[in-house]
């Protein structure tokens, strides 16, 4: 990291974030710190020009507080690809400033990404006129329609993907049903076809050597010699082990005819595997097309936070200890924020010139920066809430939207 970057760069990441919250940081990492330095007890110029220097001089603690600025941030540049970011760079800058896209694009782990900063710095933006901005707000405005356009498309192919797949799923049970049950036959036709096997064996064994006991006996009878009752029965019997010669090459044959049904059968549940595979990776490439048009992300739904503050109302309000001019009705607004149990602390951390009330941002952790104004002077409050993420986040945001219909929503 070059140590020769205009101050302007160093003192975007000191402006935007609250200087309370660098004094928390400086006390937490106070190893990086000057030696006797007290962060608790200095005031803001002191806390800045500490800051100021110790992110030109030490790169460590350049990355950690690089890391602390970036979590507060409402720009996350890592969601959009390499190529967006490349190709709209001027636009970024425009819609940010150079300073937090060179910082956004130096903490970012991609190699092109981090190339750019070199760019930026050499970068000259042009001064926005009216009719530029208005032909920016069109042709976003154009963009976000077609995105909308070919998500309604991707949720259509989805659902017609899903519709396949549980009719896929459907046959697929269906013909492993049929499989088993045709195994589970041929495994006992072919014991049946063992036992019978054995069986004609055995008989044919005894026939064997009735007939040499026969053809021994035939010799030595004389020539006018007429059957008995026993050889009558012999042939009976060798006549009813013919037929049933016949019945096992029947079964034999119906076996095979078996076993070339369930090759039928494993060739169809293998086209249909190919099938669902190819479906499958159709179904991903149109995914990354459209994840290349639209770098924007899925906005995340409310989501009801699962734990409620223990704190009564009128102890959640943190007064500044210093006396200040502050705008009116403002403690009858507060008083209104703090009776929602979902509030645990609200803490009032600048004064600016702003004649609405709005929501400001709302970080990771589900806590709200809120702007109240009286119509001329306004006051910046971070509410810290009892959220763990950003959908629970988001659900405490639309019932501060219910307090006060006055209050405008988030840029989102």
């Amino acid at each position: 990291m070059s140590s020769n970057l205009p101050p302007n760069y160093y003192q975007t990441i000191f402006s935007q974030v609250p200087w309370q919250e660098w004094r928390n940081f400086l006390q937490q990492h106070s190893r990086y710190a000057p030696k006797g330095f007290r962060p608790q007890k200095a005031p803001k110029k002191v806390i800045e020009l500490t800051l100021l220097k110790q992110l030109k001089e030490d790169e460590k603690f350049l990355q950690l507080a690089l890391e602390f600025w970036q979590s507060k941030q409402e720009l996350e540049l890592h969601i959009y690809s390499t190529e967006f970011i490349q190709n709209n760079l001027e636009y970024l800058c425009l819609y940010k400033n150079k300073e937090t896209i060179y910082w956004l694009c130096y903490l970012d782990k991609r190699k092109e990404v981090q190339e750019l900063c070199k760019k930026i710095l050499d970068l000259e933006l042009p001064s926005p006129s009216p009719s530029s901005a208005l032909l920016q707000l069109h042709q976003q405005r154009h963009k976000l329609n077609q995105i909308r356009q070919e998500q309604t498309q991707l949720q259509q192919l989805q659902k017609a993907i899903e519709e396949q797949e549980k009719k896929n799923l459907k046959t697929q049970s269906s013909l492993q049903q049929q499989l088993k049950q045709h195994q589970t036959l041929v495994q006992k036709l072919q014991k049946e076809n063992q036992q019978l096997l054995q069986q004609l064996q055995q008989y044919k064994q005894k026939v064997s050597s009735l007939q040499k006991d026969l053809q021994q006996q035939a010799q030595n009878m004389p020539p006018d010699f007429t059957p008995c009752s026993l050889v009558l029965q012999l042939e009976k019997r060798l006549q009813n082990l013919d037929k049933q010669l016949a019945e096992k090459e029947k079964l034999h044959y119906q076996i095979r005819k078996l076993e070339e049904k369930l090759q039928h059968y494993a060739q169809k549940e293998a086209q249909h595997i190919q099938n669902l595979r190819q479906q499958k990776e159709k179904n991903l490439q149109l995914q990354e097309k459209l994840s290349k048009k639209n770098p924007l992300s899925s906005q995340p739904k409310p989501q009801k936070p699962l734990r409620t503050s223990s704190k009564t109302p009128p102890l959640k309000i943190i007064w500044p200890s210093e006396p200040h001019h502050y705008p009116k009705r403002l403690k009858s607004f507060l008083d209104k924020l703090a009776r929602n149990p979902y509030i645990d602390s609200i803490s009032i951390i600048e004064f600016e010139n702003s004649p609405k009330t709005r929501l400001k941002s709302l970080d990771e952790q589900g806590n709200i920066y809120l702007l109240y104004s009286d119509g001329e002077k306004a006051a910046k409050c971070h509410l810290r809430t009892t959220a763990n993420n950003l959908q629970e986040g988001l659900y405490i945001e639309e019932q501060i939207l219910q307090i006060d219909p006055t209050i405008q929503e988030r840029n989102k």
